[in-house]
C-alpha cells in the first residue's frame, strides 16, 4: 500500500514539473551550476540573439521596457521578473537589460541559465 501511495505521490511531482510554461522566447541559455527552479515566474524579459527584446514573447523597445516593468509592478507588488539573455550577446547588454529592469523596481529579480552538465568534460 505504502509503495503505491509513494509511486502516485512521485508521479504527481513528476508531472507537475512537466506542466510549468515558460514564458519568454526561447534562446540558448549559458550553464550554471547554482540556482534553483522557480515556478512563480509573473515576467520575462528575453534579449536574442538578434538583439530582439521582448516582454512575455511581445517584441518591445529599449524605452518601453522600464515603464511596462513599472505598470506591471503597480498591478503586482510582488512581481517576479526573470531575464533570459541567450548566450551569443555580449555580457555589457545583458548588464543593461538587468540595470533596465532593476529600476522598475520588481519584487525580485531573476536571471535564467541552463544547468550545467553533471558528468566530467561536459561544455561551459
Amino acid at each position: 500500500m505504502i509503495d503505491t501511495i509513494f509511486f502516485l505521490l512521485v508521479f504527481f511531482m513528476m508531472a507537475s514539473l512537466a506542466m510549468t510554461t515558460q514564458t519568454g522566447l526561447k534562446v540558448n541559455l549559458p550553464r550554471i551550476k547554482g540556482g534553483k527552479r522557480d515556478v512563480s515566474v509573473k515576467a520575462t524579459v528575453t534579449l536574442t540573439a538578434q538583439r530582439k527584446l521582448c516582454l512575455d514573447k511581445r517584441s518591445i523597445t529599449w524605452e518601453q521596457l522600464t515603464p511596462l516593468l513599472k505598470e506591471r509592478i503597480e498591478q503586482n507588488p510582488r512581481l517576479t521578473v526573470v531575464v533570459n539573455v541567450d548566450k551569443a550577446v555580449r555580457w555589457q547588454e545583458g548588464i543593461t537589460v538587468m540595470d533596465a529592469v532593476s529600476q522598475a523596481e520588481p519584487y525580485s529579480l531573476q536571471v535564467a541559465g541552463e544547468p550545467a552538465s553533471t558528468h566530467r568534460g561536459g561544455q561551459r
